[in-house]
């Protein structure tokens, strides 16, 4: 009877032995084969635990282990996919772990501890590439920051401040494509994304000429930060950039006629149209400059002993094409500068003391008069271009008065000085413009 007792206890311990092991002595092997170093063998005796079980959470913990010596051993350029593997056999130990009962088991506080610290070796390595103590980081520092954030993600594929670097780095190698991928998980995984990333999004696929893309992200955002005015004046800018001007300044308008007193909004507004109007300059311009270069291509063949008849024909069409352009253009600018004026005015009698409203203003006369001068220039006719100088000099006279208000708020901003340097020297008003010049610092 004493000896099956004893056979008994035998089993017993036997049984309570390998209970302790996890229920397979393939994980005691795989301790065995870690301390060893021999990480291969300890993934052989990991998958064959799971052969057993496949629900064994410390087969999966070991093969996280595994993984994650086998990638610090290698290159920083070939680590990522070993860490992936980790990752995700460590994200399985602690799922079975939670199911059986034991989420707060000894190895799954191991595994926040070695994710953390081989996060932060990677992560770091790549800040100190790309934010050096001195000078610029290289071409080559950037690309091998890329490695080390991809494997810092691999690691913790949750972490979003790694995409939002890992983005930002791509920009600065001019890699807009992978710039995007990253802010777009950033944004997918992010639980408290404010309008930054959005807009920095919009900004991405705007310089890679994806406007459609662009609005229907600022869309998105628009339904979880409602009236933010940044995202609301991207909208207007994307709808700008797909020519859709009509839709562009509804939406700020209706801003403004949900609170028709908030100076901001209207400033806004103001500000969004006259952007427009620059643009549209632009192509004014271009149209003066026609103008003036065939009227002289014209005079000169008109004065040869042998005009040519077509040639002349078809400068004389290309000036009237041109003519018309400016009628045209200037009749649109016209309106849409009154819009922007109209607002500005408004916005400014709502807060007397903002400095960007009163620079705006002047920036409007200021190319009121640049126009004028462009037609002054582009004419022939000299009792024209005199009343074309005088209209010019009177909308710089106009702008003074808001240069001079942005100027006396904010004293410290040399943009509002360069501007009153320019249009006092233009109207001849010399110690004015030397003072000016002088807070300028010129």
């Amino acid at each position: 009877m004493k000896s099956i007792l004893s056979k008994l206890a035998i089993v017993l311990v036997a049984i309570g032995f390998v209970t302790a092991c996890g229920g397979d002595p393939n994980i005691e092997s795989a301790k065995l084969n870690l301390n060893r170093g021999d990480y291969a063998k300890v993934l052989e005796s990991a998958d064959a635990a799971l052969e057993l079980n496949p629900a064994n959470p410390l087969a999966y913990y070991y093969r996280g282990v595994a993984y994650t010596e086998m990638g610090k051993a290698k290159p920083y350029n070939q680590r990522t996919d070993d860490y992936k593997s980790a990752s995700e056999a460590f994200d399985k130990t602690k799922e079975l772990f939670a199911a059986e009962g034991k989420a707060d088991a000894s190895e799954a506080q191991l595994i926040d501890l070695s994710r953390t610290q081989l996060w932060t070796n990677e992560y770091n390595s790549a800040v100190t590439l790309v934010a050096p103590e001195e000078g610029e980081p290289t071409t080559a520092d950037l690309e091998r920051a890329t490695f080390h954030l991809n494997n810092a993600y691999a690691i913790e594929p949750d972490s979003i401040q790694t995409l939002d670097v890992l983005a930002e780095v791509h920009f600065m190698l001019e890699d807009l494509p992978n710039a995007i991928v990253n802010l777009e998980k950033a944004i997918e995984v992010a639980t408290d994304n404010d309008t930054y990333r959005y807009l920095r999004l919009n900004y991405f696929l705007s310089e890679t000429n994806q406007q459609e893309r662009a609005l229907a992200i600022l869309s998105d955002a628009m339904t979880k930060f409602p009236g933010d005015i940044e995202l609301t004046q991207e909208i207007a800018n994307v709808y700008l950039a797909l020519g859709r001007t009509d839709e562009a300044l509804q939406i700020i308008r209706q801003l403004i006629e949900v609170d028709p007193e908030n100076a901001q909004y209207r400033l806004v507004f103001g500000s969004q149209v006259y952007q427009f109007v620059l643009n549209m300059g632009d192509d004014l311009r271009a149209a003066n400059e026609t103008i003036i270069d065939q009227t002289r291509e014209l005079r000169l063949e008109e004065r040869k002993q042998r005009p040519d008849a077509a040639l002349i024909a078809e400068y004389k069409n290309d000036i009237a094409e041109a003519n018309a352009t400016v009628q045209r253009l200037t009749a649109e600018i016209d309106e849409y500068t009154q819009q922007a004026e109209d607002e500005l005015q408004v916005a400014k009698d709502l807060d007397n003391e903002n400095p960007i409203i009163f620079n705006t203003l002047g920036i409007i006369y200021q190319n009121r008069a640049a126009n004028l001068y462009d037609r002054r220039n582009a004419t022939e006719d000299i009792a024209e271009a005199d009343r074309f100088d005088a209209e010019a000099r009177s909308m710089l006279q106009q702008s003074l008065p808001f240069y001079e208000r942005a100027a006396e708020l904010d004293p410290d901003n040399t943009d509002y000085w360069m501007s009153l340097f320019r249009i006092y020297t233009t109207l001849g008003m010399t110690d004015k413009a030397m003072e000016a010049q002088e807070k300028a610092g010129l």
